[in-house]
């Protein structure tokens, strides 16, 4: 799907997903079918949720889970003709599925058509009234009209049933807004009914971190990393924090606490110019019989605090 708006929160809506375990193996029945399609979609890996849903439709033709599975995964391939008629199908053997119309509404905001989506997400609140997501999504689109106080009073509304992926995508919407309060205790809610959601973990760190929360920012950061030590945005998220105040405290004069913090810059990326530059004319300067690197008494402040809602450090 080529989405031009908020591309995270509608990816995340359809349930993309960093994490890299390899997808179970199946056989020729419908379950199966459905099951590798569904679980290789929860896992991001839409070319093989394709060929899962695919097969579930070859032994079920009618099966409407299958072909809104189906849309979900060709639709995050970038096929928005070939997903909406997915979506079509689905809604014409299920009138009034939430998926298809949850996938026609996203389908219609990635071009910009903000009535034709809010059609689709009322559609989804006439067969389940308060639809958490219909809320949230109705709410993208008044952002996306510049209606700003319509769009609170939506998210309000969406918060009581919301679920964390839900609760996230509000967080990011208040934030668009700046409402950054509003964000935090979203996404700190979202974190708490799912603490290894590393895209929440992410937003939150960058949250603490447009907060002045370093401790905080640096903590989800590190969890996120915990969870997938190759993380990118995480890592450069803590190479630049720990890049910040290792300057801080070559300005201050402690010299051995910004080795310490260089070195730690060049743990998250470890071909970082500045800090291997940093590094060289510390020592340089270093007293002979001195180790490199070594940190004075008053010790480095690049220590988290656990993350509201996140699981302890591995």
């Amino acid at each position: 799907m080529r989405v031009r708006f908020f591309p995270a929160a509608l990816a995340v809506l359809l349930l993309a997903s960093s994490l890299m375990a390899p997808v179970p193996a199946w056989t020729a029945s419908l379950e199966d079918a459905l099951f590798y399609g569904a679980d290789a979609l929860y896992r991001g890996k839409y070319a093989r949720a394709e060929r899962g849903f695919s097969s579930a439709l070859e032994i079920d033709p009618q099966n409407a889970f299958a072909l809104t599975g189906l849309g979900d995964a060709i639709a995050m391939l970038g096929r928005d003709k070939e997903a909406q008629e997915a979506y079509d199908r689905a809604l014409s053997l299920s009138p009034g599925n939430l998926l298809a119309l949850r996938g026609l509404g996203l389908l219609a905001l990635s071009r910009n058509d903000v009535p034709k989506a809010a059609s689709y997400f009322n559609g989804m609140l006439e067969h389940d009234p308060g639809n958490p997501k219909a809320l949230t999504l109705l709410a993208l689109g008044e952002i996306l009209s510049g209606r700003a106080p319509e769009a609170v009073a939506l998210l309000a509304r969406a918060a009581p049933r919301a679920s964390s992926w839900d609760h996230r995508l509000a967080g990011q919407l208040y934030a668009a807004l700046r409402m950054p309060q509003n964000a935090r205790l979203s996404l700190e809610r979202s974190l708490e009914d799912d603490a290894t959601n590393l895209d929440t973990l992410e937003d939150l760190g960058a949250l603490y971190q447009r907060q002045d929360e370093l401790d905080l920012a640096q903590s989800a950061f590190r969890q996120a990393l915990a969870l997938d030590p190759n993380r990118p945005l995480a890592r450069a998220a803590l190479a630049r924090l720990a890049s910040d105040q290792a300057l801080a405290a070559e300005q201050a004069g402690q010299s051995g606490k910004a080795a310490y913090l260089w070195s730690a810059v060049l743990e998250y990326d470890r071909d970082n110019v500045q800090a291997l530059a940093a590094l060289a004319a510390l020592n340089a300067r270093k007293s002979p019989g001195t180790a490199p690197g070594t940190p004075e008494p008053e010790g480095p402040s690049f220590s988290p605090k656990p993350a509201p809602g996140a699981a302890p450090s591995q």
